[in-house]
C-alpha cells in the first residue's frame, strides 16, 4: 500500500512540475504500475510454480508415453504446438497468477514435446533451433505476458550460441558477447526512450533486460571452457574489448558525479580504470560480470545486481584456480588487486561525499 501511495505522489509531482496542459490517465497508470509490481514480486512464486508444473508435466508425458503417443513424431510435434498455442491464448485472455503459472508450465512442456517430435524427422539441430526461435518470436508478437516474454527472449538469446557451438564456429561467441554487451548498455541506459515508444513495446522492457543479463552470463561462461569447446585462446581479448570498453564508457558517463569536468581529470580516471582492469584482460568473464554490476547499480536493477555479484565471485574464484602460478604469487597478486580496489574506493568515496555536500 505504501508503494502505491508513493507512486501516486510521484505522479502528482510529475503533473505539477510539467506544463499546465499536461494530462495523463491516472487509473491506467496505476493499473500498469500494479501489473509491473506483480510481475516483479511474483517472479519467485512463478518460478516455484513452474517447477511444480514441470513435475506434473513429466507425469502427464509419462501418460502420453503409455498411450503410445511417443511412437509418432508428427503426433508429438502437433501436441507440442497445441500446448504452446493454448498456453499463449490462455495467458492472453486471463490475467491471473494461477492461470499464469499454469500456462508457463504448458509452454515449457510444449517446447519439450516439439523437440521430441522433431527428433523423428532427422532435422539438423540448427534447423530445430531456428524453429524454436521462430516460435519465440511469434509468442512475443501475440502475447505481452512477463514470464512468457522472458522465456521467449531466453530462447532467442540462447539460440545463437547453441547454433555457433553445433556448427563449429565457437570463436564467433565473441561477436555474440559484443552484441550482448551493446544490448545491455543500450537497453538499460535508454529506459525512458524505450518506455515512451508505446505500451505494447514497454511491456517487453522488464523481461528483455533481465534476459539480456542472463544471455551475457551464458556467453561469458562459455569462455571458461575454451579447451572443451575448441576455442582459440588468443582471441579471448576480443570479448575483453567489449566488456572493458563498456566499463570505460560507464566510468566516463559518471565522471560528473565524481566532480570531474576537465579533460585532464577525465583522461586520468579512464587511465586508472584501464590500469586496474589490465591484469585481467585475458579474463573477460570477470570484466563482464563487473560491467553487469555497474549497470545494475546505475539503474537500480536489483535482480541483475545479484546475478552480477554471484557471477563475479564465481568468475574470480575460477580465474584464481586456473592461474598457472605458485600459491605465493597468487596471494601477492590478490593482495595487489585488493589494494588497488581499496585506493579506488577511497578516492571515489571522497568525491561522492563532496558531491553530496554540494
Amino acid at each position: 500500500m505504501s508503494e502505491q501511495k508513493d507512486f501516486l505522489t510521484e505522479l502528482d509531482d510529475l503533473r505539477k512540475s510539467t506544463w499546465e496542459g499536461f494530462k495523463f490517465d491516472r487509473d491506467a497508470a496505476l493499473k500498469d504500475h500494479e501489473r509491473s509490481s506483480a510481475d516483479k514480486s511474483g517472479l519467485s512464486l512463478k518460478l516455484l510454480s513452474v517447477i511444480g508444473g514441470i513435475m506434473a508435466g513429466i507425469s502427464f508425458s509419462g501418460f502420453l508415453g503409455i498411450a503410445g503417443l511417443y511412437n509418432s513424431g508428427p503426433a508429438m510435434l502437433f501436441s507440442g504446438l497445441m500446448f504452446i498455442a493454448v498456453a499463449v491464448m490462455l495467458n492472453k485472455k486471463y490475467d491471473l497468477l494461477v492461470m499464469d503459472t499454469f500456462t508457463i508450465s504448458l509452454f515449457i512442456i510444449g517446447y519439450l514435446q516439439v523437440a521430441i517430435g522433431l527428433n523423428d524427422f532427422n532435422l539438423r539441430f540448427t534447423y530445430v533451433v531456428f524453429l524454436f526461435m521462430a516460435i519465440a518470436v511469434i509468442t512475443l508478437m501475440v502475447n505481452r505476458n512477463y514470464m512468457l516474454s522472458f522465456l521467449s527472449f531466453l530462447i532467442l538469446f540462447g539460440g545463437f550460441p547453441a547454433i555457433l557451438l553445433v556448427e563449429k564456429h565457437e570463436d564467433w561467441i565473441h561477436l555474440y558477447n559484443l552484441l550482448m554487451v551493446y544490448l545491455l548498455l543500450w537497453v538499460n541506459l535508454n529506459e525512458a526512450a524505450i518506455l515512451s515508444v508505446g505500451r505494447r513495446y514497454a511491456a517487453y522492457f522488464l523481461p528483455l533486460r533481465i534476459a539480456i543479463v542472463i544471455g551475457l552470463v551464458v556467453g561469458l561462461l562459455s569462455l571458461l571452457f575454451i579447451g572443451l569447446l575448441n576455442m582459440q585462446k588468443q582471441y579471448v581479448w576480443l570479448t575483453s574489448v567489449a566488456t572493458i570498453g563498456g566499463i570505460a564508457y560507464l566510468v566516463d558517463r559518471l565522471r560528473h558525479v565524481l566532480g570531474i569536468t576537465d579533460l585532464r581529470g577525465r583522461i586520468m580516471i579512464l587511465a586508472a580504470s584501464l590500469l586496474i582492469l589490465s591484469p585481467i584482460v585475458m579474463a573477460p568473464a570477470i570484466t563482464g560480470a563487473l560491467l553487469i554490476i555497474l549497470v545494475a547499480f546505475l539503474v537500480s536493477h536489483n535482480t541483475a545486481f545479484v546475478i552480477g555479484i554471484i557471477a563475479f565471485l564465481y568468475f574470480i574464484g575460477q580465474y584464481y584456480y586456473d592461474m598457472k602460478m605458485t600459491l605465493l604469487n597468487k596471494s601477492f597478486l590478490m593482495m595487489a588487486t585488493g589494494a588497488g580496489f581499496l585506493v579506488f574506493h577511497i578516492v571515489t568515496r571522497k568525491k561522492l561525499l563532496a558531491h553530496e555536500k554540494e
